[in-house]
C-alpha cells in the first residue's frame, strides 16, 4: 500500500460478492450518494485504485453499477486514542493508513453465514502509521 502524503489515509474498495458495483466515498454512511461514484464498475475481485484524502471521517456506500439504490454502507474505523510515547494506531485520523474495504453478498442458505442477510462492507487495514516508511507522526 502507498505512504500517503502528510495529513493524508488511503482508501480503495474490492467487490468480493459479483456483480458489477459502484462506490461513493463520503463522509458518513447516510451521505448522499455523490453524483459521479468515486469507484465505478467494479467486477468480481476487482479492486479500484487508492484514492488518497485527508484525515477525518470517512465511508463507503455502494450501489450496482450505474444505479443509485445502496446495498451496503459503512464508516471507516476510527483511530483509537494514543496514550503519550506510543505511535499512532490505525484509523481515519491517523495519517499514513491505509484501507481496503471488501463489499460482500450476503450470505447463501446452508453456509457459516447464513444469518448474514444483506450485502455488507468489511474494513482491512493495508498500511499503519508507522509501516516502514512511517508517516511523519511516527516521529522516526
Amino acid at each position: 500500500a502507498p505512504l500517503p502524503a502528510a495529513g493524508q489515509i488511503g482508501v480503495r474498495l474490492l467487490n468480493a460478492a459479483g456483480g458489477v458495483i459502484d462506490g461513493h466515498v463520503v463522509a458518513t454512511a447516510a451521505a448522499a450518494l455523490l453524483a459521479t461514484p468515486t469507484f465505478s464498475s467494479l467486477g468480481l475481485l476487482t479492486y479500484s485504485s487508492y484514492l488518497l484524502r485527508a484525515t477525518g471521517p470517512v465511508a463507503i456506500r455502494v450501489a450496482s453499477a450505474g444505479t443509485t439504490t445502496v446495498t451496503a454502507s459503512l464508516a471507516a474505523p476510527a483511530s483509537p486514542a494514543t496514550l503519550t510515547g506510543q505511535n499512532p494506531a490505525a484509523g481515519v485520523s491517523s495519517a499514513g493508513t491505509v484501507f481496503t474495504a471488501y463489499y460482500f453478498t450476503a450470505g447463501a442458505a446452508g453456509s457459516a453465514n447464513a444469518a448474514v442477510t444483506a450485502p455488507s462492507l468489511v474494513w482491512f487495514v493495508d498500511r499503519n502509521p508507522c509501516d516502514n516508511p512511517p508517516a511523519a507522526a511516527c516521529g522516526q
